[in-house]
């Protein structure tokens, strides 16, 4: 089995999988908030939240809502800096 500790210097891949990780853990968080819903009485369920934000980090584009209709301003502003970070992380 591969050891998981050293420094992120020796090993570059695992700042990139840190990377990911983490705006894909803060896009599902924001995601999940009731504000980014255009309703709030339904908001994203967490799986919801979490497929679009590794979506929109992965830049796939695929959603299982629908990004115009379901998500208001605040909900496609996050989409938007999750895709614009994923294009310049790297």
């Amino acid at each position: 089995m591969a050891k998981l500790s050293g420094s992120l210097t020796t090993y570059p891949a695992r700042a990139a999988l840190l990377w990911y990780l983490g705006t894909i853990t803060v896009g599902t968080a924001a995601l999940f908030h009731p504000l980014s819903a255009s309703d709030p009485r339904a908001p994203l369920s967490l799986l919801d939240a979490l497929f679009t934000a590794t979506s929109a980090t992965c830049v796939t584009g695929l959603t299982v809502r629908s990004t115009a209709v379901e998500l208001s301003r605040y909900g496609q502003i996050i989409v938007l800096i999750l895709i614009s970070l994923a294009a310049s992380a790297f």
